[in-house]
């Protein structure tokens, strides 16, 4: 369901952004961002899906940075 999903996107989020990654001796602060899409009766292909997805995390990150100059 929505709610698992989101979730599960904020514990992966929460886990890459817990600790740096090391990358030939540099330590890399890492963020990640998930777009969460439902599937729905009408939608037929796979790209559907991934277009709602993609539609969310668009949303999502206009409304984070939609008074930053990024």
């Amino acid at each position: 369901d929505r709610e698992g999903a989101l979730r599960l996107a904020e514990k992966l989020r929460a886990a890459c952004a817990e600790k740096p990654f090391d990358c030939a001796g540099i330590e890399i602060a890492a963020t990640c961002s998930f777009g969460v899409a439902q599937l729905a009766p009408e939608m037929t292909k796979v790209e559907d899906l991934i277009g709602v997805a993609d539609r969310a995390l668009l949303r999502e990150y206009l409304l984070t940075y939609k008074d930053e100059d990024v």
